[in-house]
């Protein structure tokens, strides 16, 4: 029996080890540009509006030294949370041809997505969700 507990205690301490560890929260200014990593936070400064990277919907860019008849896209999930309204979801799609899909507006909030690395280097080679990172910028619309 003893011996059955140990095995467990040390199969649990190996499960838990295997875990990603989180990105640390950040801070980032209005209208500078930052990088978030999956399931990572950052809060911006004097807003009261914070963003999680909460997931990649799709990524269906064509790989690097492949020929494609479309060249693809990728979309990310957005969770905002500004001040004491309830969170919402948006999602961000980097496509050639199409900048305002890359762009939302929330509140007095322009959020834009810049980029999404990695790059896919080969074909049907799946990137894993932690290495994700999403280039982004939130300004704040003139008018306001």
């Amino acid at each position: 029996m003893k011996k059955i507990n140990v095995l467990l205690i040390g199969w649990v301490l190996s499960a838990i080890s295997c875990q990603p560890s989180a990105l640390p929260t950040t801070t980032s200014p209005l209208g500078e540009q930052f990088v978030l990593g999956w399931h990572q936070t950052v809060h911006l400064k004097d807003t009261g509006l914070s963003l999680t990277f909460a997931e990649v919907v799709e990524d269906s860019r064509c790989p690097q030294q492949v020929e494609c008849v479309w060249e693809g896209q990728v979309v990310i999930k957005l969770k905002l949370q500004a001040s004491n309204n309830p969170p919402q979801e948006i999602e961000l799609t980097l496509r050639a041809g199409h900048p305002e899909s890359a762009v939302q507006t929330v509140g007095e909030y322009t959020i834009e997505l810049l980029n999404v690395h990695p790059y896919p280097q080969k074909f049907e080679t799946t990137i894993k969700p932690s290495r994700y990172r999403a280039v982004l910028v939130v300004s704040e619309l003139s008018s306001y």
